[in-house]
Protein backbone atom coordinates (compact mmCIF):
# COMPACT_ATOMS: atom_id res chain seq x y z
CA UNK A 1 0.00 0.00 0.00
CA UNK A 2 1.58 3.00 -1.23
CA UNK A 3 0.88 6.35 1.24
CA UNK A 4 2.68 9.83 0.15
CA UNK A 5 5.09 8.31 -1.89
CA UNK A 6 5.86 5.19 0.59
CA UNK A 7 5.37 1.56 0.76
CA UNK A 8 3.71 -0.34 3.34
CA UNK A 9 3.37 -4.11 3.05
CA UNK A 10 0.11 -4.53 5.29
CA UNK A 11 -1.73 -8.10 5.95
CA UNK A 12 -5.53 -7.95 6.34
CA UNK A 13 -8.48 -9.98 5.82
CA UNK A 14 -12.40 -9.32 5.05
CA UNK A 15 -13.85 -8.53 8.22
CA UNK A 16 -17.65 -10.12 7.30
CA UNK A 17 -15.97 -13.31 6.10
CA UNK A 18 -13.98 -13.28 9.80
CA UNK A 19 -17.32 -13.05 11.23
CA UNK A 20 -19.17 -15.92 9.24
CA UNK A 21 -16.03 -18.17 10.13
CA UNK A 22 -16.47 -16.98 14.11
CA UNK A 23 -20.27 -17.81 13.59
CA UNK A 24 -20.15 -21.32 11.90
CA UNK A 25 -17.28 -22.30 14.74
CA UNK A 26 -19.77 -21.50 18.00
CA UNK A 27 -22.84 -23.52 19.41
CA UNK A 28 -26.41 -21.89 18.37
CA UNK A 29 -27.07 -21.61 22.10
CA UNK A 30 -23.81 -19.45 22.24
CA UNK A 31 -25.80 -16.56 19.64
CA UNK A 32 -27.47 -14.14 22.11
CA UNK A 33 -29.16 -11.09 20.00
CA UNK A 34 -29.34 -8.01 23.24
CA UNK A 35 -32.23 -7.60 24.84
CA UNK A 36 -34.90 -7.34 21.73
CA UNK A 37 -37.79 -9.00 21.61
CA UNK A 38 -37.15 -11.71 18.89
CA UNK A 39 -39.33 -14.59 17.99
CA UNK A 40 -38.91 -17.74 19.64
CA UNK A 41 -37.11 -20.48 17.34
CA UNK A 42 -38.71 -24.11 18.01
CA UNK A 43 -40.58 -22.52 20.69
CA UNK A 44 -37.71 -21.83 23.38
CA UNK A 45 -36.83 -17.83 23.60
CA UNK A 46 -33.46 -16.63 22.87
CA UNK A 47 -31.31 -15.65 25.85
CA UNK A 48 -30.23 -12.20 26.30
CA UNK A 49 -26.60 -10.87 26.26
CA UNK A 50 -25.74 -9.87 29.54
CA UNK A 51 -22.87 -7.61 27.57
CA UNK A 52 -25.46 -5.31 25.38
CA UNK A 53 -27.74 -4.96 28.13
CA UNK A 54 -25.10 -4.14 30.69
CA UNK A 55 -22.29 -2.75 29.43
CA UNK A 56 -21.11 0.51 28.78
CA UNK A 57 -22.18 0.47 24.79
CA UNK A 58 -25.38 -1.06 25.58
CA UNK A 59 -27.20 2.32 25.39
CA UNK A 60 -25.75 2.99 21.57
CA UNK A 61 -26.96 -1.06 21.10
CA UNK A 62 -30.51 0.32 21.75
CA UNK A 63 -29.80 3.17 19.87
CA UNK A 64 -28.75 0.87 16.85
CA UNK A 65 -31.36 -1.56 17.50
CA UNK A 66 -34.17 1.16 17.37
CA UNK A 67 -32.92 2.61 13.99
CA UNK A 68 -32.43 -0.78 12.52
CA UNK A 69 -35.85 -1.57 12.62
CA UNK A 70 -37.31 1.50 11.70
CA UNK A 71 -34.96 1.61 8.40
CA UNK A 72 -34.31 -2.16 7.46
CA UNK A 73 -36.62 -5.42 6.42
CA UNK A 74 -38.12 -6.60 9.28
CA UNK A 75 -36.49 -9.14 11.44
CA UNK A 76 -32.92 -7.46 10.20
CA UNK A 77 -31.09 -7.81 13.55
CA UNK A 78 -27.69 -5.82 14.67
CA UNK A 79 -24.82 -7.86 14.27
CA UNK A 80 -22.98 -5.64 16.90
CA UNK A 81 -19.28 -5.48 17.04
CA UNK A 82 -16.21 -4.29 19.26
CA UNK A 83 -13.15 -3.34 17.73
CA UNK A 84 -10.19 -2.50 19.09
CA UNK A 85 -6.27 -0.96 17.51
CA UNK A 86 -3.80 0.53 19.67
CA UNK A 87 -0.72 1.74 18.22
CA UNK A 88 1.86 1.02 21.29
CA UNK A 89 0.73 -2.49 21.21
CA UNK A 90 3.76 -3.84 18.11
CA UNK A 91 4.41 -7.15 17.16
CA UNK A 92 7.60 -7.28 14.93
CA UNK A 93 9.02 -9.92 12.39
CA UNK A 94 12.01 -8.41 12.02
CA UNK A 95 11.27 -7.07 8.91
CA UNK A 96 8.01 -5.46 9.37
CA UNK A 97 6.93 -3.39 12.82
CA UNK A 98 3.13 -3.45 13.03
CA UNK A 99 0.52 -3.45 15.18
CA UNK A 100 -2.86 -5.37 15.23
CA UNK A 101 -6.52 -4.30 14.56
CA UNK A 102 -9.12 -6.97 15.99
CA UNK A 103 -12.75 -6.91 16.21
CA UNK A 104 -15.33 -8.97 18.94
CA UNK A 105 -18.34 -10.25 17.93
CA UNK A 106 -20.51 -8.90 21.12
CA UNK A 107 -23.13 -12.13 19.86
CA UNK A 108 -20.87 -14.50 20.60
CA UNK A 109 -21.76 -15.31 24.26
CA UNK A 110 -18.77 -17.95 24.98
CA UNK A 111 -16.90 -18.66 28.63
CA UNK A 112 -13.66 -17.14 26.90
CA UNK A 113 -13.78 -13.80 25.05
CA UNK A 114 -12.99 -14.38 21.50
CA UNK A 115 -11.33 -11.42 19.17
CA UNK A 116 -10.48 -11.78 15.99
CA UNK A 117 -7.14 -10.13 14.43
CA UNK A 118 -8.10 -8.46 10.70
CA UNK A 119 -5.32 -6.86 9.92
CA UNK A 120 -1.78 -5.89 11.23
CA UNK A 121 -1.21 -1.96 10.44
CA UNK A 122 2.40 -0.75 9.85
CA UNK A 123 3.91 1.59 11.90
CA UNK A 124 4.86 4.94 10.19
CA UNK A 125 8.65 5.59 11.21
CA UNK A 126 9.21 9.03 12.27
CA UNK A 127 12.60 8.98 10.50
CA UNK A 128 11.10 9.08 7.55
CA UNK A 129 8.54 11.58 7.85
CA UNK A 130 8.80 15.08 8.58
CA UNK A 131 7.07 15.46 12.27
CA UNK A 132 4.19 17.72 11.03
CA UNK A 133 3.09 15.23 8.92
CA UNK A 134 3.46 11.86 10.98
CA UNK A 135 -0.04 11.80 12.00
CA UNK A 136 -1.53 12.72 9.01
CA UNK A 137 -0.08 9.75 7.07
CA UNK A 138 -0.73 7.45 9.87
CA UNK A 139 -4.31 8.92 9.90
CA UNK A 140 -4.05 7.96 5.86
CA UNK A 141 -2.97 4.40 6.21
CA UNK A 142 -5.48 3.54 9.08
CA UNK A 143 -8.30 4.57 6.66
CA UNK A 144 -7.10 2.77 3.82
CA UNK A 145 -6.97 -0.36 6.06
CA UNK A 146 -10.46 0.04 6.98
CA UNK A 147 -11.48 0.69 3.39
CA UNK A 148 -10.19 -2.76 2.33
CA UNK A 149 -11.12 -4.87 5.90
CA UNK A 150 -14.70 -3.62 6.16
CA UNK A 151 -16.11 -2.76 2.74
CA UNK A 152 -18.87 -5.92 3.00
CA UNK A 153 -19.58 -5.17 6.88
CA UNK A 154 -20.24 -1.50 5.61
CA UNK A 155 -22.45 -2.26 2.74
CA UNK A 156 -24.04 -5.02 4.54
CA UNK A 157 -24.45 -2.11 7.70
CA UNK A 158 -27.47 -0.51 5.20
CA UNK A 159 -28.50 -3.08 2.83
CA UNK A 160 -28.44 -5.77 5.03
CA UNK A 161 -26.85 -9.58 4.27
CA UNK A 162 -27.52 -12.80 4.92
CA UNK A 163 -25.46 -14.61 7.74
CA UNK A 164 -25.20 -18.36 8.19
CA UNK A 165 -25.82 -20.23 11.64
CA UNK A 166 -24.69 -23.32 13.42
CA UNK A 167 -26.89 -26.11 11.93
CA UNK A 168 -27.73 -24.79 8.59
CA UNK A 169 -30.37 -21.27 9.22
CA UNK A 170 -29.93 -17.75 8.44
CA UNK A 171 -30.32 -14.78 9.73
CA UNK A 172 -30.34 -11.06 7.74
CA UNK A 173 -27.97 -8.37 9.74
CA UNK A 174 -26.84 -5.49 9.97
CA UNK A 175 -23.42 -5.07 11.38
CA UNK A 176 -22.96 -2.03 13.62
CA UNK A 177 -19.99 -0.94 14.92
CA UNK A 178 -20.57 0.08 18.93
CA UNK A 179 -16.95 1.25 20.14
CA UNK A 180 -13.57 1.44 18.44
CA UNK A 181 -11.64 1.14 21.94
CA UNK A 182 -8.26 2.37 21.59
CA UNK A 183 -6.22 4.82 23.24
CA UNK A 184 -6.34 8.83 22.32
CA UNK A 185 -3.48 8.96 19.57
CA UNK A 186 -5.22 5.92 17.75
CA UNK A 187 -8.25 8.11 18.81
CA UNK A 188 -7.59 10.97 16.64
CA UNK A 189 -5.85 8.89 13.74
CA UNK A 190 -9.28 7.24 13.36
CA UNK A 191 -10.72 10.48 13.40
CA UNK A 192 -9.00 11.96 11.36
CA UNK A 193 -8.41 15.35 13.77
CA UNK A 194 -5.27 17.08 14.82
CA UNK A 195 -3.19 15.34 17.80
CA UNK A 196 -1.38 18.41 19.66
CA UNK A 197 -1.04 22.15 19.13
CA UNK A 198 -4.82 22.36 17.86
CA UNK A 199 -7.95 25.01 18.75
CA UNK A 200 -10.39 22.00 19.24
CA UNK A 201 -8.78 19.10 20.81
CA UNK A 202 -12.17 17.60 22.08
CA UNK A 203 -12.88 14.48 19.54
CA UNK A 204 -17.13 15.20 20.09
CA UNK A 205 -17.13 18.51 20.69
CA UNK A 206 -16.14 22.12 19.93
CA UNK A 207 -14.68 23.13 23.30
CA UNK A 208 -11.74 25.27 22.83
CA UNK A 209 -8.56 24.05 23.92
CA UNK A 210 -7.92 26.98 27.15
CA UNK A 211 -12.18 26.06 28.22
CA UNK A 212 -11.20 22.38 28.31
CA UNK A 213 -10.60 22.35 31.76
CA UNK A 214 -13.37 24.80 32.71
CA UNK A 215 -16.84 24.54 34.20
CA UNK A 216 -18.07 26.50 31.09
CA UNK A 217 -16.44 23.95 28.47
CA UNK A 218 -19.38 21.72 29.48
CA UNK A 219 -21.35 24.05 27.21
CA UNK A 220 -19.96 23.42 24.04
CA UNK A 221 -21.79 22.70 21.47
CA UNK A 222 -21.40 19.35 19.58
CA UNK A 223 -18.84 18.03 16.89
CA UNK A 224 -21.22 18.25 13.62
CA UNK A 225 -20.85 15.31 11.81
CA UNK A 226 -22.02 16.54 8.83
CA UNK A 227 -19.99 19.46 8.56
CA UNK A 228 -17.24 18.02 9.96
CA UNK A 229 -16.45 15.06 7.37
CA UNK A 230 -18.03 17.41 4.25
CA UNK A 231 -14.77 19.57 5.12
CA UNK A 232 -12.36 16.30 5.20
CA UNK A 233 -13.66 15.11 1.80
CA UNK A 234 -13.42 18.55 0.40
CA UNK A 235 -9.78 19.15 1.48
CA UNK A 236 -8.82 15.67 0.58
CA UNK A 237 -10.39 16.13 -3.08
CA UNK A 238 -9.03 19.50 -3.91
CA UNK A 239 -6.67 19.89 -6.48
CA UNK A 240 -3.24 22.24 -6.68
CA UNK A 241 -4.64 25.13 -7.98
CA UNK A 242 -3.95 28.59 -6.40
CA UNK A 243 -4.58 29.20 -3.19
CA UNK A 244 -5.62 25.55 -2.06
CA UNK A 245 -2.72 24.99 0.07
CA UNK A 246 -3.85 28.10 2.22
CA UNK A 247 -7.60 26.89 2.11
CA UNK A 248 -6.60 23.69 3.19
CA UNK A 249 -5.01 25.03 6.20
CA UNK A 250 -7.73 27.16 6.96
CA UNK A 251 -10.26 24.59 7.04
CA UNK A 252 -7.72 22.01 9.26
CA UNK A 253 -7.46 25.44 11.49
CA UNK A 254 -11.07 25.95 11.63
CA UNK A 255 -12.21 22.37 12.35
CA UNK A 256 -8.94 20.77 13.78
CA UNK A 257 -8.77 18.23 11.07
CA UNK A 258 -6.67 16.21 9.19
CA UNK A 259 -7.28 16.25 5.09
CA UNK A 260 -8.15 12.90 5.29
CA UNK A 261 -10.94 10.80 3.97
CA UNK A 262 -12.58 9.32 6.77
CA UNK A 263 -13.39 5.66 6.62
CA UNK A 264 -15.75 4.90 9.53
CA UNK A 265 -18.31 7.77 8.06
CA UNK A 266 -19.06 5.22 5.41
CA UNK A 267 -20.85 2.87 8.54
CA UNK A 268 -25.08 3.56 9.13
CA UNK A 269 -26.03 5.24 12.03
CA UNK A 270 -22.31 6.65 12.20
CA UNK A 271 -22.17 8.91 9.53
CA UNK A 272 -26.39 9.06 8.53
CA UNK A 273 -29.33 8.75 11.18
CA UNK A 274 -27.82 8.95 14.70
CA UNK A 275 -25.09 10.15 13.24
CA UNK A 276 -22.72 8.68 16.45
CA UNK A 277 -19.27 8.87 14.67
CA UNK A 278 -17.93 10.82 17.67
CA UNK A 279 -19.30 8.73 20.33
CA UNK A 280 -17.33 6.38 18.72
CA UNK A 281 -14.31 5.62 20.22
CA UNK A 282 -13.55 4.39 23.87
CA UNK A 283 -11.00 4.66 26.12
CA UNK A 284 -8.30 1.32 26.75
CA UNK A 285 -9.11 0.78 30.57
CA UNK A 286 -5.44 -0.21 31.61
CA UNK A 287 -4.42 3.61 30.04
CA UNK A 288 -7.03 5.01 33.15
CA UNK A 289 -5.82 4.48 36.49
CA UNK A 290 -6.14 6.22 39.89
CA UNK A 291 -3.05 8.30 40.92
CA UNK A 292 -1.48 10.14 44.16
CA UNK A 293 -3.08 13.85 44.44
CA UNK A 294 -5.98 13.70 42.31
CA UNK A 295 -4.61 12.00 39.32
CA UNK A 296 -7.78 10.47 38.06
CA UNK A 297 -9.98 13.34 38.55
CA UNK A 298 -7.29 15.38 36.73
CA UNK A 299 -7.36 13.37 34.09
CA UNK A 300 -11.27 12.85 34.45
CA UNK A 301 -11.30 17.13 33.79
CA UNK A 302 -9.11 17.35 30.99
CA UNK A 303 -10.59 14.18 28.79
CA UNK A 304 -14.04 14.80 29.69
CA UNK A 305 -15.76 15.51 26.89
CA UNK A 306 -14.33 12.60 25.12
CA UNK A 307 -16.10 10.09 27.15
Amino acid sequence: MAVDGRKYPVFFRDAFDAVQEEILQVELGDLCWGAAPWPARNGVEEPQSTLLRCSWDGERYREQHTYVQGTMPEDTRVLAMHLYSEATVLSSSGAVSAYPLRMRVVIVNTKHVRWMTHAYIPQVEVRFVETSKVQEERSGLLQLISHIVFPRSVLASHRGAWLKLPGGDRVLVSPRTLPYVCDQPEERAVMCLKDTGCIFPCRPCMVEREDSRSASGADAPSRDVDETVRAQLKNATMGSFWRAAATRAEVELDHSLNSVVLAMDAWADLGNGPQMLYRLPGFDRLHIRDVEGGGFASCMVAVGHAW
